[in-house]
């Protein structure tokens, strides 16, 4: 008995630790999917697409259909979709809103301006965190 309850104090937190991992890598995968998702989207029908992140949990992109729900807009929320997982920062210039021009380029601000450094989300769980990049210069989507 004694050595279960040793073996349990010690896997328990590398369990959880674990499970924040994957969390994040997930929710991570996720959004870089959605956000090269709305640069495609931008490009095809030749119009800007907003995304607009609301911190700790979601982001909308206006104008795009959810495609699990055609009739309704995109909206996503990590507490229902990745729970635990939280955004942490999203930042596009000092603001937390990116739009996709007709060409795929990434832009901010009023007037809508090319980003001047890279934009990036940051979500975490736990200790665990993870950064999705959008280049600057050519609108690419990536989470090392």
């Amino acid at each position: 008995m004694l050595v279960m309850g040793i073996l349990a104090a010690t896997a328990i937190p590398q369990y959880a630790g674990m499970l924040n991992h994957y969390r994040v890598e997930a929710a991570a995968a996720h959004l870089t999917a959605d956000l090269a998702w709305a640069r495609r989207h931008a490009r095809q029908t030749s119009t800007n697409q907003p995304v607009n992140f609301t911190l700790p949990s979601q982001y909308v992109m206006p104008g795009m259909s959810d495609p699990d729900h055609p009739s309704l807009g995109f909206a996503e929320d990590f507490t229902q979709s990745h729970p635990g997982v939280s955004i942490l920062s999203a930042n596009f210039d000092g603001n937390t809103t990116l739009t996709f021009d007709i060409y795929g380029r990434p832009q901010t601000g009023s007037p809508l301006a090319p980003l001047a450094a890279n934009g990036v989300v940051q979500i975490g769980a736990g200790s665990e965190t993870r950064t999705v990049t959008v280049n600057a210069v050519t609108g690419q989507v990536s989470s090392p």
